[in-house]
């Protein structure tokens, strides 16, 4: 596997990404942050849903593209355009643009120097990037018995407002991380999240040119990578992959489901028979896909 990664820090990426943990009610590292950006975040969400924008199309492309650029009046442009499939007014983009920059300009001033802080943060997940990360992607590859790829994507740092957030951006080829200093959880260091992060983008991208869908691509494509990845972690010493280490990482990573201890069952089991046969990762996640419909597991959100 190519494993030549972009690291990107991005002032507005932060503070976008703030705005969405505290836009989507999620618990906050900072609860002065979010009570700095509540009520302008409040107001960008109703002068969304007025506008009769889908919101969460629109905070799902206004994160991808974040990292983009730092001008926020193209950003909200461009995302308008991606969006409504069309060209926004320019009072639309500037209304918008206005309470984006209010948010841009409170999380500024709550933390200072964005970029500044998100340099000295990237120096420890680089150094274990480098230390560990090649052997763990170079597992993967074997494990996946197809050519995965993760070559020149681009790792976006955003700040650690909900304590080890983020999530892939499949159409900008980069994934957005939450910089912590700190293993927040010893048996799952972030390396370990960051490796998994990179092999959802890696198996987005094998799929691009597959036309079957799956039924709930976000849920099969999130637990497929971890059993995965922990077994990659579990080569290159990191921990050691059993049952309650899947108990751990579906409790920690997976949202928009219900953590139950059958869920991670129904994965272990899966990846149990997965280990040995020479059937292609993304092929065998439909087996994982169609064992999920038989339990109800779903998910809200998928790209």
């Amino acid at each position: 596997m190519n494993y030549k990664l972009h690291w990107r820090t991005s002032c507005v990426a932060s503070c976008i990404h703030a705005a969405d943990v505290v836009a989507r009610g999620l618990a906050s590292t900072d609860s002065s942050l979010s009570s700095a950006i509540g009520e302008s975040v409040h107001q960008l969400t109703t002068e969304v849903q007025e506008s009769e924008i889908r919101a969460e199309q629109f905070w799902k492309q206004l994160l991808a593209l974040s990292s983009q650029t730092e001008d926020v009046n193209q950003l909200v442009e461009n995302t308008l355009r991606d969006t409504l499939k069309r060209d926004s007014s320019k009072d639309a983009v500037s209304h918008i643009s206005l309470l984006v920059t209010d948010i841009v300009s409170a999380v500024s001033k709550h933390v200072g120097d964005i970029n500044e802080l998100l340099k000295l943060r990237a120096v420890p997940i680089r150094q274990q990037w480098e230390a560990r990360g090649p052997g763990m992607m170079s597992k993967i590859t074997q494990l996946s018995n197809e050519s995965l790829t993760i070559d020149n994507a681009t790792v976006v740092l955003v700040l650690p407002v909900s304590g080890g957030g983020g999530d892939v951006h499949s159409d900008q080829d980069c994934v957005r991380f939450e910089a912590v200093l700190t293993d927040t959880m010893g048996q799952l260091p972030e390396v370990i999240r960051l490796a998994w992060l990179l092999s959802r983008l890696a198996i987005r991208r094998s799929r691009r040119c597959s036309s079957s869908p799956l039924s709930r691509l976000a849920l099969v494509e999130q637990l497929a990578a971890l059993p995965l990845v922990l077994s990659a972690a579990d080569h290159v010493e990191l921990l050691c992959f059993d049952r309650s280490a899947m108990d751990l990482a579906v409790s920690s990573w997976i949202h928009g489901v219900e953590p139950t201890e059958s869920l991670s069952e129904v994965v272990y089991k899966w990846w149990r028979g997965f280990t040995g046969s020479q059937t292609p990762l993304t092929i065998e996640m439909y087996q994982l896909d169609k064992t999920l419909q038989n339990h109800g597991a779903f998910i809200d959100s998928c790209e």
